[in-house]
Parts: structure tokens; sequence; C-alpha cells
């Protein structure tokens, strides 16, 4: 609170020059790169830019070290690397979408006289998310694959009119809202020692002690020491993040505390009218979190690019990365096809990228992340096997499937990477703060 002392004036030379306190250290272009990338973000106009650029305000009114903390957490959660609690569950409904398109990409195809090589789900994916992916707040990584997706232009024609209004509404029908809350309930509840900081569990119980009244009631009440919480009070939660406030009437009750009096109001704009949001029936609140949910403004958003990254093995050590680590791997082929093996594939992937992707913008991104794959097997870090097991799955199937999967895994390593060392430097730093104390 220094008089005439303005944070504006260093936040300017932060995005300038970076944090003076972390110059010559090898944080200095980190942390400059992720402030920069806020200031662009909010500069750009894009969704939570003002709540991004109010927490590192906030946070220039103190010293360096709560600067560049803050910074980092913001930073990682634009690049999607580090998600804050709504951010989880927006992840979490991300994937019933995707299982929801799934299982209506397999509908259509039937109608269509398969699945078989023509109509072909994985592809009727594409003809989806590219038609329905706005409206209905697909994630935007799948759509900007789906657009490219030629094989969908040539075998499915667009939907339009009444019949994508028609596709609209049996995806409705498809995403199973019961089943979205009892994933919550499931995820929530392991919450435990190996829980890590950012983890859905632990950002759940921080958010707990944010916005409830009463933190234990999502704790059993035999013993308060793991996560209990029930249907009804998870609906609450859910239309406390998406809709403002619960939709519960007053006389619900929850451990024999009112509902509504368990949650803290929403704060400032987010805050709807209250008859936006309370139903009379539990069948009424389901559908308007659902119209919520199933809208633009609920969208996993597109990670950032990944970094180039080099082609640092030969074909045959690529091919020895994934014998190493895939039993059966060298038998895969391709759609079942004999003698036409997808290791050939995977070892052309590393190398030149997609065939099916090549001249379009995604398809170094697709190809940095293949590499990053393999390098993160070759070098036999965490959960190498599984990750690789998945990428080598995927290619027994077409290049849509593949790039999706690719995509998916290596951006997990890639924010496991990423987390690991935002781990180690918070934990770096509180046992400084600790010495510093003693």
């Amino acid at each position: 609170q220094q008089s005439g002392v303005y944070s504006i004036d260093f936040i300017k030379s932060a995005y300038a020059d970076g944090l003076r306190a972390f110059q010559g250290t090898d944080l200095h272009e980190h942390l400059m790169s992720l402030l920069r990338l806020i200031v662009h973000h909010g500069h750009e106009g894009k969704p939570g830019a003002k709540e991004y650029l109010t927490e590192m305000a906030e946070a220039f009114t103190d010293c360096q070290a709560v600067q560049a903390r803050t910074i980092e957490k913001v930073g990682l959660r634009i690049r999607g690397v580090q998600l804050d609690f709504r951010g989880q569950l927006v992840r979490l409904v991300g994937e019933y979408k995707s299982m929801a398109v799934k299982m209506l990409a397999v509908e259509e195809c039937t109608k269509l006289g398969g699945p078989d090589e023509h109509n072909d789900p994985a592809h009727y994916e594409s003809r989806l998310l590219a038609d329905l992916g706005k409206e209905l707040g697909l994630n935007e990584a799948d759509i900007r694959q789906a657009e490219l997706d030629q094989h969908a232009d040539r075998r499915f024609r667009r939907l339009t009119g009444a019949r994508l209004e028609a596709v609209a509404a049996r995806f409705r029908e498809l995403f199973d809202c019961e089943a979205l809350l009892q994933a919550f309930i499931a995820e929530a509840s392991e919450f435990g020692a190996a829980s890590t900081k950012n983890s859905l569990p632990s950002l759940f119980l921080d958010w707990v002690s944010e916005r409830m009244t009463q933190k234990h009631v999502v704790l059993d009440e035999e013993t308060c020491t793991h996560v209990d919480v029930a249907v009804s009070l998870a609906l609450a939660v859910f239309e406390v993040i998406f809709l403002g406030q619960p939709g519960s009437p007053s006389a619900e009750t929850y451990r024999g505390e009112q509902v509504l009096e368990l949650f803290l109001p929403a704060s400032g704009e987010d805050k709807p009218k209250k008859d936006e949001v309370v139903g009379v029936t539990r069948k009424e609140r389901l559908a308007r979190l659902l119209q919520r949910l199933l809208g633009p403004s609920i969208q996993v958003p597109a990670p950032e690019d990944a970094t180039e990254e080099d082609a640092r093995l030969s074909p045959e050590e690529v091919k020895k990365v994934f014998v190493d680590n895939v039993p059966g791997v060298e038998k895969l082929t391709y759609r079942g096809q004999h003698g036409n093996f997808s290791l050939k594939f995977m070892m052309s992937a590393y190398v030149d990228g997609f065939q099916a992707f090549h001249d379009t913008e995604i398809n170094e991104h697709l190809r940095s992340l293949m590499r990053l794959v393999v390098h993160h097997g070759h070098e036999g870090k965490a959960g190498a096997a599984k990750y690789l097991r998945e990428v080598a799955e995927a290619f027994t199937d077409c290049q849509a499937v593949q790039a999706r999967t690719v995509e998916r895994v290596g951006l997990q390593i890639r924010g496991v990477s990423l987390d690991f060392r935002g781990h180690l430097v918070h934990l770096v730093g509180e046992y400084k703060a600790m010495a510093i104390k003693i």
C-alpha cells in the first residue's frame, strides 16, 4: 500500500522484461512467456479473460514471489495444462459429450447400412463434430480436426436445416446428465494422500472451502475422512458452477441444512436472477442444466499448439520404443488387413506426421505430439507403456482416430510434465518460505 507506487507500472514492465527477481534464472523466460500469454488472451477477448486478468492484477499488489506463483497458475490454466475446479468440470462434461458423439455416429452409420468401411463411425464423428460442434459446445480441438477430415466430406452429406435439428435433438437425448453427476461423485470421492494439488478431488475441496458455508457436508458423516457426496448435492454444485446458484426448492435440505443456504452467493455479473435457475421439479432442474451444458459457452478449448519437437530417433529406434513397451505391437494391423502392419504407420507418423493432415495448420502440432509421446517412452518416463499402448491401438484404425488419440495422449504427457514441474517449483518455494520464517 505504498502511496503513488502503482501496480500497473510493474505489470507493464513484467510484460516487456519479465520479473526482475527471476532474471538470470531458469524460470525467467517461462514466467515472462506466461505473463504475455495472459495479456494476449485478454487482448483477444477470449473466454475468462476478465477473471484471469483480475487475478493477476491483484497479485501485483504483493511481492514478486506472489506475482510469479499467480502468473504460472493462471498461465497454465489458459494453456489447458492446469485447470481450476470449473475447468475440471468442463473437462468432464467434454468427455461425456465425446461419448454421446460416438454413440450417435454408430446410430447414424447403422441407419446407412453400416458400420462398414464406407459408413465408418470414426469419420461420421467428424461429420457430427464439424456440423454440430459450435452449437453444442463440443471439444474445440476435436472440431478443428474434424473440419479437415476429407473422408467425412466425401462420404457424408453435411447436416443442415431440419436434419441438423433432428440430429442435435438426438444428441441431447444421448447425453446422460445423471451419469455425468455420478462420474463427478466417483472422481471427487477418490480424494486421498496420493491426490495431486490440481486433481479434481483436491480442487473440489478447495472450492468447497471458498464457496460453501458448511464444509463438512461433503465428507462422510461417521469419520469425516473422505469425500461422500449424494447426487442431490452434486446437482446443486453443478448448478452453482454453471448457472450461478442452486435450483433447489426452498424447503429442500441436505443433512439437516437448507440447500440454498449451503452456498455463498455467486460473484457479481455471473449471478443470475433467481427465476432463471430455480426449477419446480428435479426433472426441470436437469433440463435447465442440460440446456446450459450443451451450449457454445461450455466448451473444452483447443490447447496452444505444441512447440516443435525435433525427430531425435531413427525409424528403428522408434520401432524399438513401441516393441519394448507394447506387447504384441508387431502383430497389430490396420483395420484387420492381413499383412498391413500398423507399426510402419507409427514410424512414418513420427518422421513425417499424418498424411491426412499434410498442408494443414495442425500437421506440425500433431507430429510434435506424436514425437513427444515416443520420446516420453524412449526416456522411460511415468506412464510410458500406457500412453504408447493407447497410441498403438489407435493406429489399427483410421487417421482421424489416430490424430484424436495422439493429441489427447500428447497433451496428457505435456500436462503431466508441466504439472510436475509446477509442483517442484511450489515445493521449493514452500521450503524456502519455511527456512526464511525459521
